[in-house]
């Protein structure tokens, strides 16, 4: 029995290089490919002011001001536990 041991810790390792070296590059080899996006129609830039994503920030943070963000009543911070 004993000389079967190094089964135990062999077993997980073989599994796991088989669904890295095996299973995982063959579902990454099945998926059809799609092409990325060059930014022709919206420009070249990053695109965070575009569609309001700059706004949408904002009115986040607001929110996060709104409730309390994490400070007790008296305007300090409260303690992390």
């Amino acid at each position: 029995m004993v000389q079967y041991a190094w089964l135990i810790p062999a077993l997980p390792l073989a599994a796991l290089l088989i669904v890295l070296l095996v299973t995982r590059p063959l579902e990454l080899a099945g998926r059809p490919r799609t092409p990325r996006p060059s930014g022709g129609a919206h420009g070249g830039g990053d695109g965070h002011d575009e569609h309001g994503a700059a706004d949408a920030h904002e009115a986040q943070a607001d929110e996060h001001d709104e409730h309390g963000g994490g400070h007790s009543e008296d305007g300090g911070s409260t303690p992390f536990w």
